[in-house]
């Protein structure tokens, strides 16, 4: 089939859908039984499943053909952010299910099973929806490596719990709880190497420069962390006879951002895009002098500047960039070693990361290029 063919057939197909759905928008449901009503609601949700599938396939030709590289973009979810209006966390969700449930091609075009081929089949029959198949894949993926085998097994009782069972996510995912305590009753298979497969950590910045997060430790981290704590989470001594009012969530937020500090202050932290890990603050003269308004951290972040200059102190590397009404840089403070990173510290609280167009990438994460962009910080490096 030519591609002009391929492409008419796939337009009518689109227009047929969209037909489709108006007829449904436009229908009289009023004459209707409650088990037509059902019915309906049913096979509705089944093509909701379905379209799923159809996602995935899109989204993996997206990726097979490097798409996002090609418009400028770092990733995939990225790219899914421009072109579909999609929060960062729902593209980056909808990848991962294509990468997990989608039919791939080789680079010559031919087929490739599925990761999760029974996930697969049943949301492209509509007996699964997103959310279930994310369960399941997930499930599998926590799978031990000394029953890793397993998972094909895990995968298939799961879909059939789902489509036999009309499992609700909620109702699956305690399935899956039992399938894991099943294959691993007394945990003995959470060695330390699965452990190291689970790491991570995640940190959610809000606008207020505040942030949450969550983690997941090997015991090399729970150790070393213990340590610290013991080391600067203790309880003040009593001064004047009044406690430490901290409460120890409290003393183990002091405690960590000791430790960042003191990192920072060492100068040993490997270099960021070319310069020494360093604090960046953005503000008018006019902030710095009073110490009015709301100060730019070099992420971005909004905090009141008689805040942002109380972070400062002692050999911590914290610089304060004062710009006029045009964005010029017109001042900066001092920090060590500041010879050949100043002009990089400045622009990076001018640009606040990647001066291509569209590009999101931090500071860190860049490059300069001086003869192109006059200055700008330019070029990500991942």
């Amino acid at each position: 089939m030519s591609d002009t063919l391929m492409r008419l057939d796939l337009q009518s197909a689109l227009a047929a859908a969209h037909r489709a759905v108006d007829a449904l928008l436009t229908a009289e449901l009023s004459p209707c039984t409650d088990g037509q009503v059902t019915a309906l609601l049913r096979d509705t949700e089944r093509l909701r499943h379905r379209l799923a599938a159809v996602d995935h396939a899109q989204i993996l030709e997206v990726e097979r053909r490097g798409m996002a590289v090609a418009a400028g973009v770092r990733t995939v979810p990225r790219l899914l952010c421009q072109l579909l209006d999609l929060d960062p966390g729902e593209a980056r969700a909808r990848h991962r299910a294509a990468e997990a449930a989608g039919a791939r091609r080789s680079l010559t075009g031919e087929p490739v099973a599925p990761a999760y081929p029974v996930v697969a089949r049943a949301q492209a029959d509509g007996e699964l929806s997103p959310r279930q198949a994310r369960v399941i894949t997930d499930c599998v993926e926590k799978l031990p490596d000394a029953v890793r085998h397993e998972g094909p097994g895990v995968e298939a009782r799961l879909v059939g719990f789902a489509r036999d069972l009309h499992l609700a996510p909620h109702d699956l995912a305690l399935a899956a709880q039992r399938e894991t305590d099943w294959l691993d009753p007394d945990g003995n298979y959470r060695d330390v190497e699965f452990r190291r497969r689970q790491r991570t950590v995640s940190l959610h910045t809000r606008p207020d420069g505040s942030c949450r997060g969550s983690f997941e430790g090997t015991a090399e981290l729970t150790e070393f962390l213990q340590v610290v704590f013991d080391s600067l989470a203790a309880p003040k001594p009593a001064a004047d006879g009044v406690q430490d009012p901290r409460t120890p969530g409290q003393r183990r937020h002091d405690a960590m951002l000791e430790l960042a500090k003191f990192a920072v202050r060492t100068g040993e932290l490997p270099a960021a895009g070319g310069i020494t890990t360093t604090v960046v603050l953005t503000m008018t003269e006019d902030q710095f002098t009073t110490g009015a308004g709301l100060a730019r951290t070099g992420h971005g972040a909004q905090v009141p500047v008689r805040e942002a200059l109380s972070w400062s102190g002692g050999d911590t590397r914290v610089l304060a960039v004062v710009l006029d009404s045009m964005q010029a840089v017109t001042a900066y403070s001092t920090c060590h070693r500041i010879f050949t990173e100043g002009q990089r510290l400045a622009m990076t609280a001018r640009d606040l990361g990647c001066a291509f167009p569209s590009c999101t990438a931090p500071p860190g994460w860049t490059q300069v290029d001086l003869p192109w962009f006059h200055g700008q910080v330019v070029d990500c490096s991942v």
